[in-house]
């Protein structure tokens, strides 16, 4: 693994507005520019000064740190990795966005329709949608979501869908395995694997769904989404 760690950016206009600095070996670089979506990912000149908002250290392993995410642990797997800098993406977009707040929560468009689906960690949302968006639906999310407090609305993060390995083989089927970005537990859906709706997306559920246990997919009623999004809020 190469120790050079340059700098760039990654930009999401409006209406995001969202402008994030990274320091990340060039592996990372790479995997970004691949996987998310209404992101621009630009490399900063070497000679130019500048800090770092997202930093992922090496120190044999590699840690992300942010001002408001740090990687639990240092990790080899460079997907790992990964998954802690879209963690720390999601803080740094959400710090920057007064009034909107982190949910942990799925959304997929279907027929121009959209639905959100709540469930416990590891219920099973990631391989729902990952069925779907197999099928065509387009992934909007399959973990964060952001929402505003004074509008109500949800906007996509443009963070690929990930599942953890290995992967059942009826969905494999059905993608192109050479898109996903596979590492040691889990592995990603890139916007080549499945469409994947753009960073700064507004949008406003037409469906409200969640995972009772058993993975049974129970309709709840629009009117419940303020508080599922108090139950499923990240702070």
């Amino acid at each position: 693994m190469s120790n050079k760690m340059p700098t760039f950016t990654l930009a999401q206009h409006a209406p995001l507005t969202c402008c994030v600095a990274v320091r990340a070996p060039q592996a990372i670089f790479d995997l970004l520019t691949v996987s998310l979506s209404g992101w621009d990912v630009r490399p900063e000149p070497e000679d130019k000064q500048v800090e770092p908002v997202i930093d992922v250290r090496d120190t044999g392993k590699l840690q992300v740190h942010s001002r408001s995410y740090t990687g639990a642990r240092p990790h080899s797997d460079l997907i790992n990795t990964l998954n802690d800098v879209f963690i720390a993406l999601a803080f740094c977009v959400r710090d920057s966005k007064r009034h909107f707040h982190l949910m942990h929560a799925a959304a997929w468009k279907s027929g121009g329709e959209i639905s959100l689906l709540f469930g416990s960690s590891k219920s099973g949302k990631s391989r729902y949608i990952a069925e779907r968006c197999v099928k065509g639906d387009v992934c909007i999310a399959d973990d964060l979501i952001l929402r505003s407090e004074t509008s109500g609305l949800c906007e996509a993060l443009g963070i690929p869908l990930r599942l953890r390995r290995p992967v059942s083989p009826e969905i494999v089927q059905k993608i192109d395995s050479s898109t996903l970005l596979v590492g040691h537990s889990i592995c990603y859906f890139t916007p080549a694997t499945c469409a994947l709706m753009p960073a700064g997306r507004v949008f406003s559920p037409d469906h409200l769904f969640q995972f009772d246990e058993g993975y049974k997919l129970r309709t709840m009623d629009l009117s419940e989404l303020d508080r599922l999004q108090l139950e499923h809020r990240i702070h």
